[in-house]
């Protein structure tokens, strides 16, 4: 949906749900369905008003619940504006790791790095560290 690279990070792309599933989701549900894949990219972009990176109604209902993906999402470069929310909405790693702490994130002053995954056993974390000093891993989901 983001079909340019002019401004790529702040642009909104406005698109109704049925433009989005009869002309956009069509490759990407193949790529799940019939190819197995096993990685996707979030997008710099926002679709409806909401960052790709934090987008769950993107990464989790329709990519994961809808469509049965059970790989890995990773975000594009630079891509994630905030990093609890896109470890919420199904972001499995921010490239690169850098400091996006969420002004809802309580007691974060201070920190540097958010750093969210999926654990072995499937269970989504955060870990917090301030320096290389790992301070803490918290449960998101």
């Amino acid at each position: 949906m983001n079909n340019h690279e002019k401004e790529r990070k702040g642009i909104n792309v406005h698109v109704q749900e049925r433009a989005l599933r009869e002309i956009y989701f069509p490759g990407f549900e193949a790529c799940v369905k019939q190819g197995g894949a096993k990685t996707f990219m979030s997008a710099y972009n926002k679709i409806n008003g909401t960052a790709c990176s934090a987008n769950g109604e993107l990464l989790t209902k329709l990519l994961r619940e809808e469509w049965g993906f059970d790989g890995i999402v990773i975000s594009d470069w630079g891509g994630v504006y905030d990093s609890v929310e896109a470890i919420k909405a199904g972001n499995d790693l921010e490239m690169p790791q850098i400091d996006n702490r969420s002004e809802s994130a309580e007691g974060s002053e201070g920190l540097q790095t958010f750093y969210g995954g999926t654990g072995f056993d499937g269970s989504s974390y955060l870990k917090v560290f301030e320096g290389d000093a790992l301070c803490e891993r918290a449960q998101v989901l």
